[in-house]
């Protein structure tokens, strides 16, 4: 028999990284362009490769461009305006900036998410893109999109500061679903890959087993 014992349940605004990585390149009139106002092979990379798709808070991405320096000399300052689409809701994620050095910028970002994620019963999984202007005018055209996912990691503890080790966790969404979860030897959840969105959870605990009547 079951009982479900309610611990200190809250929202989990998700952060949401980094697995399944893909090749691509730019279509050439896209790379033309990028030429042509001075910027060349504009990507964001993990370990080197485009990824498929990321997590808000884990993951690192480095967001670099070759640059004509004939149009963007060195020394310049390069924006770079990262931006969200959500179920056709755009708006800015973040704005950066790099300099020009050697012919290059190259700006290291750990993704981050937007408030605009977080409302009740819905959960969401947008893309990010990223472009680039100098401070001459010059701009490129926008990155390869990237889908951007959430992660629940929490340490659960009973009111008397117990770690529930391996226990049976179940997650709740604010749509009415629910996610089947387990603790780790730390008493840790850790969930991964999850549309961003707000969770609660509840821990299950087995009741013992009651006495045989002689």
């Amino acid at each position: 028999m079951k009982s479900v014992v309610k611990m200190v349940v809250g929202t989990a605004l998700l952060a949401g990284l980094f697995i399944g990585c893909k090749s691509t390149s730019f279509t050439k009139e896209a790379e033309a362009k990028n030429v042509e106002n001075g910027f060349v092979n504009a990507s964001w990379t993990v370990d080197g490769k485009t990824p498929a798709k990321v997590m808000v808070g884990k993951s690192k991405l480095n967001i670099s461009s070759q640059i004509d320096t004939s149009k963007i000399p060195n020394g310049s300052n390069v924006n770079i305006e990262v931006n969200y689409d959500n179920n056709g809701k755009t708006g800015l994620v973040e704005l950066l900036s790099a300099t020009v050095e050697n012919g290059r910028i190259n700006k290291e970002w750990t993704v981050k998410d937007n408030s605009a994620f977080y409302q009740k019963g819905v959960y969401s999984v947008p893309t990010y893109t990223f472009k680039l202007s100098a401070e001459n005018g010059k701009g490129s055209v926008a990155s390869e999109p990237v889908h951007v996912y959430g992660f629940i990691r929490t340490q659960v503890k009973n009111t008397d500061g117990e770690l529930k080790r391996n226990q049976k966790v179940v997650i709740y969404k604010s749509d009415g679903t629910t996610l089947d979860a387990k603790t780790d030897g730390d008493g840790y959840i850790d969930l991964n890959w999850l549309p961003l969105g707000q969770y609660s959870f509840e821990l299950l605990k087995d009741e013992p087993a009651a006495a045989n009547a002689e």
